[in-house]
């Protein structure tokens, strides 16, 4: 990023700030929607799990995701479902993935 000579102006700001007022149209901004929930209902939120793993462990969970044509998310959430007991979320399986960069594949 490069260094600014100064700060904005006052007058700047004051500009800025009447682009606002009388330019500025909050109803043309578009809302996006979030990534789809994968709970069984939609429009709910989907909970998050995180760990902390060695970057071995991360490069290695990624490989073999990717052997399986699974996204490490997708595996992950495969394996938690079924240590516990949980029948997979019925979302379709993407196409496989090629393997992360550096890997011999």
């Amino acid at each position: 990023m490069a260094k600014r000579d100064s700060e904005p102006t006052l007058e700047q700001d004051t500009e800025l700030a009447r682009w606002v007022r009388q330019d500025f149209d909050p109803s043309a901004l578009r809302v996006r929607p979030g990534r789809p929930s994968i709970s069984d209902m939609p429009g709910t939120h989907s909970p998050r799990m995180a760990t902390r793993v060695s970057p071995r462990v991360k490069q290695l969970f990624a490989e073999k995701a990717a052997t399986e044509g699974e996204t490490p998310s997708r595996l992950m959430r495969r394996l938690v479902e079924e240590y516990v007991g949980v029948q997979s979320s019925s979302r379709p399986t993407r196409r496989p993935r090629r393997p992360p960069r550096g890997s011999a594949a």
